[in-house]
């Protein structure tokens, strides 16, 4: 069993982690742009937009009168359209409580829509594409907003379609009764699978055999993984590895590097959300790696290797009894549930998918907080055994899970190497990320294995930013 790499840094002891996180994953989406647009296919990086925002109506009267009559008879019209507005608005609202909520809603998406247009801008440059030229380019899409009957539809293979293209997004799973059978599950009140913050669920759907659907799960590495880093002094980045619960203002207790936000959070997340942890199955059988690291395996992936292998072993000839590989949106069933609408996969998800053939209807640069791929195929069956069919216990997906691990890993060792080289040959880093970037440069010169460029994004990624904040951070802005 690999011993972790405790360092002050993700790149040694020289550096700092939360800049080395900015630098390497900046150069991957970097990467990962220029390979898309290399092989000219739309990429693009999206936002959620809210649809029907209540707003507070506004009364506009024209100032300057030349009819009184005119002028009275047009302000009654504006006057009893503008009490109606606020007839809907009270009751779009609800309650008054109601209005900080929106309004720091609409705070946030506004600032989000900044925040992606910036870092568009950055890669672009990065990607030394003129602003003014007339050629492909990175751009800001809107993710679809959600859909009916409270499940969206994030799908796996369409992402090569135009953005334009309608079937780029509607793309249903409904394929068969057992296929709608398990969304009416997904949406239901008696859906036993996690339903916590971020919480889609993925679904192999097909035709011609049963579709099987996948929940979140947070597990760890095989040993063929390799090393991974620990932080040698986790306060730097406001934590501390210990049991219990933190009573120090600005630092969180996690018992496992890798925890989402601290013990707390995690003990809400198992027992209000029904996520299922396989890290503390493993506890009691030797296994040691997990003390030092986690990972949370999206259900997108797991239905993806669902989906691989039915390609590497049935004798079916396509996705009507592969599959296809989705994942629908879990809208919260009370007021303080959470919701997940957004209609894209995370950065992390999108790199998986198309390293297996399968990219991604949309994409979002937000947080993929320690986010990992699955290892063991015992993980992925036990952990959704409860939202599936008695013959999902017969499911192996060792194969697919060996392969299309191995596939990720390539393709992140080429979108580091492309973003590495992107970024320094437009000298587009900015100077207080200079020396993380330099860092970044000589680990992975001298490291250029798969499973070690896999290790380092996966590293990032256990200290949680969204990815459209550390682009903006590490890269210069246009002139």
């Amino acid at each position: 069993m690999p011993e972790a790499r405790m360092t002050l840094g993700i790149l040694g002891d020289e550096t700092n982690p939360d800049t080395d996180a900015d630098v390497i994953m900046t150069a991957a989406v970097v990467g990962y742009s220029q390979m898309r647009l290399d092989g000219s296919k739309p990429c693009a990086f999206a936002a959620e937009t809210l649809l029907d925002v209540p707003v507070f109506p506004k009364l506009s009267l024209t100032e300057k009168i030349t009819s009184y009559k005119e002028w009275n008879e047009e302000s009654d019209r504006k006057a009893k359209k503008y009490l109606s507005d606020v007839a809907l608005f009270q009751k779009q609202v609800g309650e008054i409580s109601k209005l900080e909520t929106i309004a720091n809603e609409d705070v946030a998406f506004a600032k989000g829509w900044f925040l992606l247009d910036n870092a568009i801008d950055r890669i672009n440059l990065a990607l030394g594409i003129d602003p003014t030229a007339d050629k492909p380019r990175v751009v800001a899409d809107r993710t679809p907003n959600y859909g009916s009957a409270g499940v969206i539809w994030i799908v796996g293979g369409t992402g090569d379609l135009a953005l334009t293209n309608a079937n780029r997004y509607v793309n249903s799973p409904d394929r068969s009764y057992n296929c709608q059978s398990l969304v009416d599950y997904v949406a239901s009140k008696e859906f036993a699978g996690y339903k916590g913050p971020g919480a889609y669920t993925g679904m192999s759907a097909r035709q011609n055999v049963e579709s099987y659907i996948y929940s979140t799960f947070r597990g760890f590495p095989s040993e063929e993984a390799g090393q991974r880093w620990l932080p040698s002094q986790p306060r730097i980045l406001g934590y501390e590895i210990k049991d219990g619960d933190s009573h120090e203002k600005d630092v969180r207790y996690v018992s496992i590097w890798g925890i989402i936000r601290d013990n707390a959070a995690a003990r809400k997340t198992q027992n209000d959300y029904q996520m299922i942890y396989r890290d503390e199955v493993q506890k009691g059988e030797g296994k040691l790696f997990q003390t030092f690291v986690v990972g949370y395996t999206h259900g997108m992936i797991q239905a993806i290797y669902d989906v691989v292998q039915s390609k590497l072993t049935s004798s079916g000839e396509n996705e009507l009894s592969w599959g296809v590989p989705y994942e629908l949106g879990l809208l919260g069933k009370t007021a303080t549930d959470p919701s997940t609408t957004k209609m894209a996969s995370c950065f992390y998800c999108g790199l998986f998918m198309e390293a297996n053939g399968s990219p991604a209807s949309s994409v979002h640069l937000g947080s993929g907080e320690s986010w990992a791929p699955a290892y063991f195929n015992k993980d992925l069956v036990d952990a959704n055994q409860r939202i599936n069919s008695d013959n999902f216990g017969k499911l192996d997906c060792h194969r697919s899970i060996g392969h299309c691990n191995r596939e990720w890993e390539k393709l992140c060792l080429d979108v580091l190497t492309r973003g590495i080289n992107r970024i320094a040959k437009n000298n587009t880093i900015e100077s207080d990320h200079s020396a993380s970037f330099e860092a970044l440069q000589n680990y992975v010169s001298k490291n250029r294995y798969p499973h070690i460029a896999a290790n380092l994004i996966l590293d990032s990624s256990t200290i949680h930013e969204k990815i459209v904040v550390r682009v903006v951070r590490t890269l210069k802005p246009p002139a």
